[in-house]
């Protein structure tokens, strides 16, 4: 018999408080009970409220996972550990003023460059430009974090990271008369 994951351990205790069998106390960090409502109802936001936590760990899981890959794609295709590069970052919305303050908050920061559009289907682009940073497993990873971290405070949503391509030298043209 398998072991039970935590998450299925915070429901169960969850369940245990809301049945009056365990005391709040006893329930993970950030899940509060609030204000007294109906036992049905709070079971039903306690397990909604676990159940995203848990959610929102998987995604947070699924980006760090893609950033590794990605270090080893870079790394394959001859990128060295320590040369600076930037990245970009994408995020999408369907909220314009969280796009907006997504946009602000990183954009405000030196050197970094941040544009919201609108795809064609209706949905709010936040493209980020990092500046140069130094390149790397963990500078790659720790970056992905932090931007799964922006997206939540904004309520955004993380895509991806990728290293931006340098901008190739404008040719010198001669024109002849």
């Amino acid at each position: 018999m398998a072991k039970p994951s935590n998450a299925q351990k915070g429901l169960k205790i969850a369940a245990e408080v809301v049945a009056g069998k365990r005391d709040c106390a006893d329930l993970g960090h950030g899940i509060t009970v609030g204000e007294p409502i109906s036992g049905e109802e709070a079971k039903r936001m306690l397990l909604q409220e676990l159940e995203d936590q848990h959610g929102a760990d998987k995604t947070l899981a699924a980006h760090l996972r893609a950033a590794e890959a990605l270090w080893s794609k870079m790394a394959a295709e001859g990128v060295e550990e320590g040369t600076r590069g930037r990245f970009e970052a994408l995020f999408v919305s369907s909220d314009r003023a969280s796009a907006e303050s997504l946009a602000a908050e990183l954009g405000g920061d030196e050197d970094w460059e941040a544009n919201v559009s609108e795809d064609g289907a209706g949905q709010l682009r936040v493209e980020v430009v990092t500046r140069p940073l130094v390149r790397g497993p963990e500078v790659v990873v720790e970056l992905a974090n932090q931007m799964v971290i922006h997206a939540r405070e904004f309520g955004c949503e993380f895509v991806s990271i990728q290293p931006t391509t340098p901008k190739a030298r404008r040719p010198w043209w001669r024109f002849w008369s």
